[in-house]
Formats: C-alpha cells, structure tokens, sequence
C-alpha cells in the first residue's frame, strides 16, 4: 500500500532550507486533516506561518515536544503518517458523546474539528457550575460559530470579537478569563476552550445585566444569581436557546431588540423596547414559556425578526430556525 504523504527528506523548520517536495506533501497532510486552512494565495511549495502554527497544534493534539519542528523519521513525522493512513482508510470512531448539530455537522468532520468539539463538550458536560441547560446551548453556540477556528478577515474565535473582550473587561466581567491567561485580557486567537467557555459566561454576565442586577437586589432574594442561572430557569429549553443564541449572535442590544418586539406581538402589547434586558423582558419571558401556543408563536417570530437585524446572511436562516 503505497505512502498518502511522502517521507521527509530533511528537516522542516523555521531556521533550516526547506524541500519544496516536503512542504506540499505536509501541507497537504495538514490540510486533509483540517490543521492547515489554504491561505488565499494557496497551497505553495514555500514554507509559511500557517504550516508551521498547523505543525504546533498537531503536535500539541497528540502529546507530542510542541516545537513546530518536523525532523525526519521524527515522532511527529511518524505521527502524522499515522494520522493521514487513519482518515484515508477510517477506523471507526466511537459516537460522539455529544452530536454535533446536523446543520453544522460538515465543519466538524475533519478529525482535527472533530477533537475540537469532543474537547469543548467534555468541558461543558464536566462543569457542575453551568446549568444543564446551558451546556447544551454553550454546545448550539460553539458549533454555529464554527469552534476555535478563527474568522476569516476577522478576530473572532468562537463567536468571541477582539472588542466584546475588551468591552467585558471595562465592565470588569473577565477575571476569569485573563486568570487562564497569566492575569491578561488575551487576544482572541489565545484564547483556548477553557477562556472561550469563561467568556461565554462573562457575556451572558453582561447580556441580561440589567435584569440579573434587579434580582439580587430584591431584598427577598437570598441567593445571588448569574446571568446562565436566570437563563435556565426560563425552563423550556427552545426559549433558552433562542434568546441566548439571539443574544450571542446579534449583541445584547440588537438581540435584546429582537426578543422584545417579538414578545411584544406575541402578547398583543405595545411594549416599550429599549435594548435593555430588564426584569420587564424577564418576566414577559416567564409568562409565554407557560403557554405553549405562545412559545411556539414567539419563536417563530423571533426567527423571522432576526432575519432583519444587520450583517444577517443567508447562510444564517438555519441557525435561526434551529430553536424553532
């Protein structure tokens, strides 16, 4: 059985002259299997930063001295020959513990993606401290954002702006976070599922602040709560996820926006809407989540609504209905 990539003729690094004949067959190993995204210019015979980041993370997924070395004969030469043969001619996996979303189910195929999302469920499904709820939507979140791979032309990572992490740091909301990153905001390309998870948190903080701020306030409110805890107990889970998702995706203003115009023609109210997530929205929330024809009602029409919010595309129409 012949080779899916060819052996190394001499080491690839960063301080050492490279074969070109290694550079594509390792690019297009790294490629196959989801580490090395095609820059714009293409796959070329010349060594880049992207082949060697690719090389790190490959190194880093499978335990190995994370150098961005590859030395011939070396471990992660071995290593990634053994890979390539696995995908080429498949073991069968076990089941995902948690199953990706169907309409996201292609991004997560490849077997770096794949370690990716076992990596993010097993730290939603192991952290007692997050509703139940909400792991499964930290879950609906992560996969329509497309995971840790950074957005093209963009900072994002995970659903995660540069901007919303220095926002939440000035609302002093990401201790957290920077505690996972030796006491610093990080840029969002450091960020690992563990930040990400806590930012997730910290905006959820923030998103329905207003309303969180009113409920510990009560005098008769003996324990405090978070923003994922008040989420949760809306109960019904298609309501949690559309409001979080909706909340996530558009900002805690527009998504705000959002849910209130459609709980507004869902009540047959003229309610006022403010972009603030107060105790008001809160319990408006509360009072359609006990009326099943309400929630189906509001459901619908918050998908439609957030068809009309800003930066909207096509390609955004399933998420929307995935609640639904």
């Amino acid at each position: 059985m012949p080779s899916l990539f060819s052996k190394l003729k001499s080491t690839l690094s960063h301080n050492t002259p490279a074969d070109t004949d290694d550079v594509l067959s390792v690019k297009g190993a790294l490629n196959h299997l989801g580490y090395y995204d095609k820059p714009e210019y293409g796959i070329t015979e010349y060594t880049d930063d992207p082949m060697f980041h690719s090389i790190r993370k490959f190194q880093r997924d499978h335990n190995l001295s994370v150098d961005g070395i590859m030395n011939p004969n070396g471990e992660t030469e071995e290593n990634l020959r053994r890979v390539v043969q696995q995908q080429a001619f498949p073991v069968q996996f076990p089941p995902l513990k948690v199953p990706v979303p169907a309409y996201r189910k292609e991004i997560f195929k490849p077997y770096a993606r794949r370690k990716e999302w076992e990596t993010w469920t097993n730290l939603n499904l192991n952290d007692e401290s997050l509703p139940l709820v909400m792991r499964g939507i930290f879950n609906d979140i992560f996969a329509a954002e497309g995971g840790m791979k950074q957005a093209p032309g963009g900072t994002a990572v995970a659903g995660i702006l540069q901007s919303t992490l220095n926002n939440l740091e000035g609302r002093k909301l990401l201790e957290n976070v920077k505690k996972i990153h030796n006491g610093k905001v990080p840029k969002t390309s450091e960020l690992i599922p563990a930040s990400a998870q806590a930012a997730y948190k910290a905006y959820f903080e923030d998103a329905i602040g207003t309303a969180v701020l009113g409920y510990n306030r009560h005098p008769l409110h003996v324990n405090q709560k978070r923003g994922v805890d008040m989420l949760s107990e809306l109960g019904e889970p298609k309501v949690v996820g559309a409001v979080s998702d909706t909340l996530f995706r558009h900002g805690s203003s527009n998504g705000t926006l959002a849910i209130q115009e459609a709980l507004n023609q869902t009540l047959n109210i003229e309610g006022k809407s403010d972009n603030q997530f107060g105790s008001q929205t809160y319990r408006q929330l509360q009072q359609i989540v006990g009326n099943s024809k309400d929630t189906n009602t509001f459901l619908k029409l918050l998908a439609e609504r957030r068809k009309t919010l800003p930066k909207v595309e096509v390609g955004d129409y399933e998420r929307f209905k995935y609640y639904q």
